[in-house]
C-alpha cells in the first residue's frame, strides 16, 4: 500500500522520506532520518573520550557519547543522525574531549527544505 495523498501533502523536509510502518495507529507513517558515520581515534590518551553534542534545535543525535581509552586507541565509529522536524538550516557541534588533551570540535550543518 502506498502512502496516502493526505499524508504526502503534510509539509516536511524534502530530504526525508515518509515510510509506511504497517502499524494501524497514529504512528503508521514515519519520516526516515539521515545518518553519517564519523571515525574517532585517539593515541597517547590518559583516559577515554567524551563526545558532547551542542544542538540548539534538537535535530541531531549521536550513537554514543563515551569512548573508553582502549576503544579510542583502536578507533571507533560514531553515527551522527540528522532528523529535522521543520525546514531550515540546522547547525550543531560535537566536542571530543579527553583528560590532558586538546578538545576537538566538529561542526555540523545540514539544511532541510520544505517539500514541494
Amino acid at each position: 500500500m502506498s502512502v496516502p495523498k493526505e499524508i504526502r501533502a503534510v509539509e516536511r523536509p524534502v530530504n526525508t522520506v515518509v515510510v509506511d510502518t504497517g502499524n494501524d495507529s497514529i504512528y503508521r507513517y514515519a519520516v526516515r532520518e539521515r545518518s553519517k558515520t564519523v571515525y574517532v581515534k585517539g593515541v597517547n590518551l590518559e583516559g577515554g573520550i567524551t563526545a558532547t553534542l551542542s544542538d540548539a534545535n534538537g535535530v541531531y543525535s549521536l550513537s554514543q557519547t563515551s569512548i573508553t581509552q582502549s576503544a579510542a586507541t583502536d578507533g571507533v565509529e560514531i553515527t551522527v543522525t540528522y532528523a529535522p522536524t521543520v525546514a531550515g538550516t540546522h547547525d550543531a557541534t560535537i566536542t571530543l574531549s579527553s583528560s590532558n588533551a586538546s578538545d576537538v570540535v566538529v561542526s555540523l550543518t545540514a539544511t532541510a527544505n520544505a517539500a514541494t
